[in-house]
């Protein structure tokens, strides 16, 4: 089953680079992250690097999540219908908090 992972990021570090079973990844399967795909339509973001804004997830590639729509993930993370029964979707909710109180962005590593 594919799996998203996410993490942290200071926006002074060069550009996010996955790198495989890394241990402070937040693991999402598939089937969640496509619940909020739609949804996620709307959040600002960057693919691959910070040149490139977009909006909502790079299915298939690095999303960079800036802090200033932090927030708005977490809303749509706590308000998925699949958010009290999936702990991924707690820890996902968890990491942006923590993003948010350091300072820090959010990186999406797509399958």
């Amino acid at each position: 089953m594919p799996i998203h992972e996410f993490d942290t990021w200071h926006r002074e570090l060069d550009l996010p680079v996955y790198v495989s079973n890394h241990p402070t990844y937040t693991k999402v399967h598939d089937e969640l992250i496509q619940e909020l795909m739609e949804a996620c339509s709307i959040v600002r973001t960057y693919y691959h690097s910070y040149n490139r804004f977009r909006f909502g997830l790079c299915y298939h590639g690095i999303t960079i999540i800036p802090n200033e729509s932090l927030p708005h993930l977490y809303e749509i993370v706590i308000e998925s219908q699949s958010f009290i029964h999936a702990e991924e979707l707690n820890d996902l909710a968890t990491l942006i908090l923590s993003a948010q109180r350091e300072g820090k962005d959010v990186v999406h590593f797509g399958i």
